[in-house]
């Protein structure tokens, strides 16, 4: 970093002449701004500091994305905080690197007023120099690797375990740590911190009953799991990439005195993020729970550490460690008073974000509801898919299914008036009067609810009951406690998203729900953001890819035309979905409900007239404009379509045959129930066929 800001000021000398720079970094682990760059008399000058957090001007300049401008630092409010002392006018920017917030670059003066808009130019300008210079440096060393996918890889082994569930996040913590208080360049602390998400990779080629024996492990078993750091190299080595940690890696099993494993390297040989890995990992094994033992304390752990130095592990790296633990203790940092003050040991070092709101701290973790394994392997298969709103719905089912959950929303992000879409709502039965709710309010604004929260804050949280939460914003709809959680759905650190499950009762996610909960999220953002770089048609958009049916886009632009310029003759709306396409789901696979979609797609089209709008709102929801026909001949039509369906049989792939069913409402379009109300009231009306036994019509007079 140095050199690149020794360049910038090389070729900006004449602009930058009497004026101070400094550049911060921002680090999501201390949710600070610990590496700072500072120009002095001509030279660049590096400390660490966390003097800079969210609540400073750093902060508001990074969260908001905007430049800001100080005239004046002496009455500047609220934020007038000098970034450093003499200053009495700057300018701050952002920076990004590759499209992702990186930190904060101030240009400054020691007189007032210094700066007019030719200057604020200047500063972007040289923000924009500084982001592109730090991605190309990571981008020479590591390739296009991003570090949301690596956590999504390095989560995807822990989520194994119960037990080691937040261990690559937490050991990749303590390696940046031991990293910079090493004062490694930042390229190679870059490097550690990446081979520390992912140094346990080996262990996907190991059999779940080895990992998590709560016994001793048999000879052979403890020779198995030896395998794990060369299986580890080995994977690594096929993405070209990700080459670069490959040594540290594989060699993360090493002790100094040469006793390791897999190559039995001695001292100097161990490449030193080797070393530093090798500590990181045996400080989070002890200090946290496993299967066969309680966790060490904190004090117990550091002098493990000591007794072991220049045996297992280098003593130049016991050293700097012993230095980070005293540092962090005398800040106060949370993730060292945590391990101070919890014997359990269950911090999550690593990931701050992760870490509860103040009425979760007391509650107890709670099992994840199936193996996150099946889960999240499921969610990689999201990619594959390239329409927007199957994405949604497929990653909706497996959330609700999962998690046992009451309710499922999911919301996209518009950043064109910086508002949250419902794009995707389903669950059980228990949940439709808050479905029913929120889909009355599809659009929420970043400042509302929850939801509106984790998009702003790029967080998830858990909430024991929603209630007695200040951000919830439906009230006691479920008549009782009702739990959330929710977690940004994102894509290469941006928000895409957020998805929300709540379930009927206190208490019914914990942390590791949450940690799961985020992979996810981070998952189906991919693939979502996937989708969204493909260039799309306006044809495109209005017509469903699945079965060639309109749209959800194209029903909003017919109920808009509709609204504006009325209608003649009698109007229809009648609402279907399909009963018990989950269930289909998990007992015959989503290629069995992909058919049963199109099958009710073809009976809509075998029945549709040339006066009649067919639309596939997504999953298996449809709705249907009957132009023409008052309700009870529209009821008549319905009736035969439902028929149709139900007594149709579907040949699914494996050559068995099933029968499936819909539930439908249905309404008329009058002068006080405009369009989009009567939408609204024939999808009520389906959920009172739902509610009262499926496979029937429920009617709404106007």
């Amino acid at each position: 970093m140095e050199g690149i800001l020794r360049s910038i000021v090389a070729a900006e000398y004449r602009q930058l002449q009497g004026r101070g720079m400094m550049l911060f970094r921002y680090d999501p682990g201390s949710d600070s701004f610990p590496d700072q760059w500072r120009l002095v008399d001509g030279e660049i000058a590096r400390r660490y500091s966390a003097r800079e957090s969210w609540g400073g001007m750093a902060a508001l300049i990074f969260r908001s994305g905007q430049h800001v401008v100080v005239d004046e630092t002496a009455t500047a409010q609220p934020h007038g905080v000098a970034p450093f002392k003499d200053v009495r006018s700057f300018v701050g920017v952002p920076v990004v690197v590759d499209g992702v917030p990186w930190g904060v670059l101030y240009i400054s003066s020691t007189e007032p007023q210094a700066f007019g808009d030719d200057d604020i130019g200047f500063v972007q300008s040289l923000a924009r120099q500084i982001g592109a210079l730090v991605h190309e440096t990571i981008e020479g060393k590591f390739g296009s690797v991003e570090l949301s996918t690596v956590r999504v890889l390095a989560a995807t082994v822990d989520a194994k375990d119960h037990y080691t569930r937040h261990h690559s996040t937490n050991v990749s913590f303590y390696a940046r740590s031991l990293a910079r208080e090493m004062n490694l360049d930042p390229v190679e602390v870059r490097r550690i911190e990446l081979a520390g998400l992912l140094h346990d990779i080996g262990k996907i080629a190991i059999p779940d009953q080895v990992l998590q024996k709560p016994g001793p492990l048999s000879a052979e078993e403890w020779l198995l799991i030896q395998t794990h750091a060369s299986i580890g190299g080995n994977i690594l080595a096929q993405a070209s990439h990700l080459r670069g940690l490959v040594p540290l890696v594989r060699h993360h099993h090493e002790k100094y005195d040469g006793t390791g494993y897999p190559d039995g390297l001695k001292g100097e040989e161990i490449p030193l993020g080797a070393a530093i890995l090798n500590l990181s990992d045996s400080f989070d094994t002890m200090t946290t729970r496993r299967i066969y033992r309680a966790p060490r304390s904190l004090a117990s752990a550091v002098g493990e550490l000591r007794r072991c130095s220049g045996t297992q592990f280098h003593p130049e790296v016991v050293q700097a460690f012993e230095r980070v633990v005293e540092q962090a203790l005398a800040k106060g940092e949370p993730w060292v008073l945590a391990l101070q003050d919890a014997p359990t040991g269950t911090a999550l070092a690593g990931d701050m974000a992760a870490w509860p709101l103040v009425e979760e701290a007391e509650r107890p973790e709670s099992p994840v509801h199936r193996d996150p394994m099946e889960l999240l392997l499921e969610a990689r298969l999201l990619h594959q898919i390239t329409e927007q709103p199957v994405i949604l719905h497929r990653a909706g089912e497996q959330a609700a299914d999962f998690w046992s959950a009451d309710a499922v929303q999911i919301y996209l992000l518009d950043e064109s008036d910086c508002q949250l879409q419902l794009a995707w709502s389903g669950g059980a039965q228990t949940g439709q009067e808050f479905l029913a709710l929120s889909r009355a309010e599809p659009s929420l604004p970043l400042t509302r609810g929850i939801v509106g929260w984790a998009a702003m804050t790029n967080q998830g949280a858990t909430v024991p009951d929603a209630r007695r939460d200040p951000r919830w914003a439906f009230g006691d709809v479920f008549h009782g406690p009702v739990s959330v959680m929710v977690s940004p759905i994102t894509a290469g650190g941006k928000v895409m998203g957020v998805i929300e499950v709540l379930g009927r009762g206190e208490s019914r996610f914990g942390r590791p729900d949450l940690k799961v909960l985020k992979v996810f999220g981070a998952l189906t953002g991919h693939a979502v953001a996937a989708v969204q770089q493909r260039p799309v048609s306006e044809a495109s958009l209005a017509t469903d890819a699945q079965t060639g049916l309109g749209s959800g886009h194209y029903l909003r632009g017919l109920l808009e035309q509709l609204e504006r310029n009325g209608w003649n003759a009698p109007l229809s709306v009648a609402f279907l979905d399909g009963d018990g396409l989950r269930s289909i789901n998990e007992r015959h696979g989503y290629e069995a409900g992909d058919q049963v979609i199109r099958h009710i797609a073809r009976s809509l089209q075998a029945w549709g007239r040339p006066e009649d709008t067919v639309v596939r709102l997504g999953g298996d929801e449809f709705v249907v404009l009957f132009g023409g026909l008052t309700l009870p001949e529209a009821s008549t039509r319905l009736e035969r379509i439902r028929i149709t369906i139900s007594e149709t049989p579907v040949e699914l792939m494996n050559g068995r045959r099933i029968y499936v069913s819909v539930s439908c409402g249905v309404t008329e379009v009058d002068a006080e129930l405009g369009p989009h109300k009567a939408v609204r009231a024939s999808e009520q009306a389906m959920y009172n066929a739902k509610r009262t036994g499926k496979n029937r019509i429920w009617t709404v007079a106007g």
